[in-house]
């Protein structure tokens, strides 16, 4: 879910937009990109650890 605050400068569309640059510059450069799930921070925690080989 998004949502402008202070933080968060960008309209939805920047920040789509950002978001395609970013996943295109980094898979350019090698890099594998494991989009992390939109849960309860204990159910990202397990996620990393488990892609870590720490679970």
């Amino acid at each position: 879910m998004f949502a402008q605050d202070e933080e968060r400068k960008q309209t939805f569309d920047e920040a789509e937009r950002t978001h395609h640059a970013l996943v295109g510059v980094y898979t350019e450069l090698g890099y594998e990109l494991v989009p992390l799930p939109l849960a309860p921070v204990e159910e990202r925690l397990r996620f990393v650890l488990a892609e870590a080989g720490l679970a």
